[in-house]
């Protein structure tokens, strides 16, 4: 049986609430009941055989003896009519977008009308009588009333062959998840594969006839190749009713996570059951006559008999711990502290008695020395040659286990006893570091993002605040903010001040003031003040949830020496190996001495060969570098963007908002009649959004006191202004080219900064000057950027070349491109002079008018992006604020990235081959080879955490 969605509106006492979902839950009717106070709803699990109807009857009678005023309906869950998806080639002002969209929404034949600007689309959702031919032309002469170039059409739902998420749940080996990705990726079935190791799952880009079922079969023979441990599975992206989240704080084994999935997945109570690592949390999906109670202690059962230091609890609104979000008391950042400090005694305790065996077989020169050995060596290496045994069973030979086993056993085998013990004791001391270190990295980056809120404090009706998760607020609630809590969704402050911590999001120190009327964005500190705050976003679209998101997927978009380092990976192992072969067989064959020699050094050939320091370093690298760069309120979208801005040379600007601060002044009045002049131009544009529109609005207010009114027929011309109708009067507004269109002889105006003609009924009325101010320090934010590459520098601008030539020459801008329409911008920037061979252009822009541009570019930069959807969407890099100076921050970080990830390369390949020659010739040892395997692994995994 379906669930009921039951409004109770009116419904505000909590005590009323619990005895009403107490009752109602124990209905015979029912096997669930949840009240939401915040909505004002119930959700109902009916019993198979209940009457529907009769059971609302008997929940209203129920709810009407503890609350009669309360209103009982049913919420009928409608499945909107057949949206309509138009095409809107060359819709790129964000202002008309949206007087578009708000006109196509008031249609009778429409439900609901939304514009992608980015994708340039409408999404429509008609009503069931609409003709969808007729309402096509419809919106057709609608588009065209505010812009008559773009083009309209009917995108037709062609079903995608599309993605695929496979879900990879335990593969954490960088080495075999590059040989997975690439043996997929050349499967005809598939166009793309790209594995995100952070996440454990790989997106795939399918072919037109692919069987996706098949495809799934033959990927998961391909992973269990390689993996036979993992868990392979299709990501459904569905929410599923009825769901429990349950906190697994400490989990860290993606084995044992895997084997808990497995078992708690497989009770009868349950019908999925899904583990997020990164979170340490279990998404369960009881079944429905389950006990949820119960459930919980079969769950907690279970988890223990895998993992009994694992902290298992219901995750209550806002007490998810997240490692990915660093969402967490400080704990569970990867172990707990305990779990920690237990894994490292039992490590000492290891190494202590391995140690006492081997120092007293090195002592004992007697009959049972080689037992007191071989104890020792069990010790330190029982570990590594069980999972050698194991990977070898799967028909994985050439990893670090059985190379390091089999090298030992060798030396062993030669007679090398105390050199192979004290080479595995190595290892392991090298191994423990190497872990610890990463561990270490990986949670000092994590932090740099804990800006996930916990909680929401709700203003409830009867004045009250209900503690509760963000993720449970609903657009248009009052959420209350006191002073040293983080702001947890965006909103409109309502009702306070406050000053702003804003640095985990803009890495800037200077507070923010905001009072009543203030947009301010979840995230940052209420410092001081109360805050009464009304929610605009929802949690998931928030802006700390973007920036979380942005920053945990930049993991999988891999630069191409990240991608170079897996493919040289997959051969460089088989490589050393076959060389250690012919180390060890062709000069005794030839007769330059015995085997015993000759196999001594082909087995330290074998211990360099894992390419650890390199698949571990170089994404770590590039891990830290995006890291760094977020703490500065710098959002870079992958490493392969890293590796972009590393070779930009040319940097172009957008003028408006981007290297001026969108602060117009009118400065100039030309007319017969100034007075007269002015209400014209303002009553003109008091419709726009435009800065320079908005200036003249509200100069003419502060003259007058008055707002102007009037206007009809408003219709703005893409790139040149706008017309009206005022008084009976046609209006004209706008540049030379809407006064030629509108057959207006002008003269040329004088002075500097944006020019706005006036024309009614055909005749010129005068001119104003709106001017804009330059951002303070942008010259120096332009000069600092020669020292990192950058050669040349551009400005795009609509304004004219009066107003641009001051802007540009006054910051020392290379080239100007002044009176451009929106669609200009992209056009010039595709078709700049080339510059040298792997030379990069970037844009920077500030997020209203250019997505279009700032998709184009090579590196598409936002400036001042908190809040803009677009701009965070089509940009490769996110600035969170207006400052200039961050774009050479970001280059430098780019450049110390790309020198460390050089940095080890070099180093961990040149050591290794150094070792490699020294071993042919004798000249190395075995202790030499280990410090050339881990040693190095660990050098170059702190080289990649230092400071960027």
């Amino acid at each position: 049986m379906k669930e009921m969605t039951i409004s109770l509106k009116g419904l505000t006492c909590a005590n009323c609430a619990g005895k009403i979902e107490k009752a109602v839950g124990e209905m015979p009717e029912t096997k669930e009941a949840e009240i939401n106070l915040l909505k004002q709803e119930m959700r109902l699990v009916p019993a198979a055989e209940a009457d529907r109807t009769k059971l609302l009857e008997k929940v209203t009678k129920t709810v009407h003896k503890y609350e009669s005023d309360v209103e009982v309906s049913l919420v009928e869950k409608k499945k909107p009519q057949g949206e309509m998806t138009i095409s809107l080639k060359g819709l790129t002002c964000a202002n008309c977008a949206g007087k578009i969209e708000k006109a196509v929404g008031e249609m009778p034949e429409t439900k609901e009308a939304e514009i992608n600007l980015l994708k340039q689309e409408m999404r429509l959702v008609p009503t069931a009588e609409a003709d969808r031919t007729k309402l096509l032309e419809k919106v057709t002469e609608t588009v065209h009333k505010y812009e008559s170039d773009v083009e309209v059409s009917l995108v037709e739902k062609k079903k995608p062959q599309g993605e695929m998420t496979i879900s990879l749940k335990g593969l954490t080996c960088a080495n075999c998840a590059g040989k997975i990705e690439k043996a997929v990726g050349e499967m005809p079935e598939t166009k793309e594969a790209e594995i995100n190791l952070l996440k454990q799952e790989m997106r795939l880009v399918l072919t037109a006839g692919a069987d996706r079922e098949k495809l799934l079969e033959k990927v998961t023979e391909t992973v269990h190749k390689y993996e036979s441990d993992v868990e392979v599975s299709l990501v459904e992206k569905k929410k599923l009713q009825g769901e429990m989240t349950i906190s697994l704080k400490g989990l860290t084994c993606a084995n044992c996570a895997g084997k808990i999935e497995k078992a708690v997945g497989e009770m009868p109570e349950t019908k999925e059951a899904e583990i997020n690592l990164m979170k340490q949390e279990m998404r369960l999906v009881p079944a429905a006559e389950a006990d949820r109670t119960k459930l919980l202690d079969k769950v907690t059962e279970i988890v223990h008999k895998y993992e009994k230091d694992v902290e298992v609890s219901l995750a209550e609104q806002g007490q998810s711990c997240s490692i990915a979000h660093g969402h967490c008391d400080g704990d569970c950042c990867g172990h707990t502290h305990s779990q920690e400090e237990t894994a490292g005694k039992k490590l000492i305790l290891r190494f202590g008695v391995g140690l006492a065996f081997f120092v007293a077989a090195c002592l004992w020169q007697k009959q049972g020395q080689t037992a007191l050995f071989l104890i020792s060596y069990a010790i330190f290496g029982y570990d590594v040659i069980l999972q050698a045994l194991k990977n070898i069973s799967k028909g994985q030979v050439f990893d670090e286990n059985f190379l390091m086993s089999l090298s030992t056993v060798g030396a062993m085998v030669i007679g090398e006893m105390s050199e192979a013990v004290f080479v595995m004791l190595f290892y392991q001391v090298g191994e423990a570091f190497q872990d610890y270190a990463v561990r270490r990295s990986r949670r000092s980056i994590t932090a740099l993002m804990d800006i996930r809120p916990d909680f929401a404090h709700v203003l409830t009706a009867d004045g009250s605040l209900q503690k509760v998760s963000p993720e449970q607020v609903a657009i248009g609630d009052v959420i209350v903010v006191k002073a040293g809590e983080k702001i947890p969704l965006d909103g409109t402050v309502v009702e306070g001040s406050a000053l702003l911590d804003t640095a985990a999001l803009t890495g800037e120190s200077l507070p923010r003031e905001v009072e009543a009327g203030s947009t301010v964005l979840s995230g940052c500190i209420n410092r001081d003040g109360l805050l009464h705050v009304e929610v605009t976003k929802p949690f998931g679209e928030s802006t700390v949830m973007k920036i979380l998101e942005l920053v945990e997927n930049a993991a999988g978009r891999k630069s191409k020496t990240e991608k170079f380092i897996t493919r040289f990976a997959r051969v460089y192992t088989p490589a050393v190996v076959g060389l250690a072969v012919l180390l060890a067989v062709v000069p005794p064959i030839l007769g330059q001495g015995a085997f015993s020699q000759w196999i001594g050094r082909a087995l330290i050939f074998l211990v360099v060969s894992c390419p650890c320091a390199l698949v571990l370093s170089v994404p770590l690298s590039y891990f830290a570098g995006i890291g760094a760069a977020s703490k500065n309120g710098i959002l870079i979208k992958g490493g392969n963007v890293l590796d972009t801005l590393c070779h930009t040379k040319r940097i172009v600007f957008d003028k408006t908002g981007t290297l001026t601060k969108g602060q117009f002044t009118v400065t100039k009045i030309e007319g017969e009649n100034p007075a007269a002049l002015l209400e014209m131009a303002a009553a003109g544009e008091s419709l726009s959004n435009h800065p320079v529109a908005r200036a003249i609005a509200k100069h003419y207010e502060t003259e007058t006191g008055r707002q102007p009114e009037g206007v009809t027929d408003y219709a703005e011309q893409g790139g040149m202004g706008i017309t009206c109708q005022w008084k009976g009067a046609h209006l004209a507004l706008g540049n030379r080219r809407l006064m030629e269109k509108e057959g207006v002889s002008c003269p040329e105006a004088v002075g500097t900064g944006s020019v706005v003609y006036v024309a009614k009924d055909g005749v010129y009325e005068g001119y104003l000057v709106v001017d804009d101010t330059i951002k303070d320090g942008a010259a120096d934010a332009l000069a600092a950027l020669q020292p990192y590459g950058v050669t040349e520098t551009v400005m795009l601008t609509g304004d004219g070349k009066a107003a641009a030539e001051k802007v540009g020459n006054t910051l020392g801008i290379h080239r100007i491109y002044a009176e451009l329409l929106p669609a200009d911008k992209l056009h010039i920037l595709e078709n700049m002079p080339q510059m040298e061979e792997g030379a990069k252009t970037a844009f920077v822009g500030d997020g209203i008018n250019d997505a279009p541009v700032l998709a184009g570019a090579d590196v598409g930069i936002a400036m001042g992006a908190m809040g803009s959807d677009a701009a965070m969407e089509a940009a490769d890099v996110v600035l969170m604020d207006d400052d200039l100076r961050k774009i050479s921050v970001g280059l430098r970080i780019a450049k110390n990235t790309r020198k460390i990830v050089m940095q080890n390369i070099v180093f961990a390949l040149g050591i290794k081959i150094l070792v490699l020659l020294l071993s042919a010739l004798g000249m190395a040892t075995m202790w030499i080879a280990v410090f050339a395997d881990v040693g190095v692994a660990v050098l170059a995994i702190l080289n990649a955490m230092r400071k960027k």
